[in-house]
């Protein structure tokens, strides 16, 4: 019987060291996944922030680039109207143009 009490004792000895490394690994693995959803946060709001720098600046260059085209168009239409006459419509008709003044073209009196 001296062979089965010290197995019995070697196995509870076991079961315990067992226990107290998995208890230990647990331990470990909950204080390494809180240092990754840390660093997770920390990227997560640097890209946040460098995003939306450049959406920022994106939008401020459009919005240029838009006005830009929007005064090209006012001087290209104000040429136009220039040549051509001062030329009225109402929105709600279909093309109807009214001529205020004409241009005398070159041959014309």
């Amino acid at each position: 019987m001296g062979n089965l009490t010290d197995d019995m004792t070697r196995l509870v000895s076991e079961i315990g060291s067992l226990r107290n490394s998995r208890k230990d690994f647990v331990l470990n693995l909950g204080s390494e996944v809180s240092g990754l959803l840390c660093g997770f946060n920390s990227a997560r709001a640097e890209m946040s922030f460098n995003t939306r720098k450049s959406r920022k600046s994106f939008v401020k260059e459009l919005s240029n680039s838009v006005n830009e085209m929007r005064k090209v168009n006012k001087d290209d239409l104000k040429g136009a109207r220039t040549a051509w006459g001062t030329v009225l419509f109402s929105p709600g008709r279909k093309s109807k143009f009214i001529v205020k003044h004409k241009v005398p073209v070159s041959g014309e009196e």
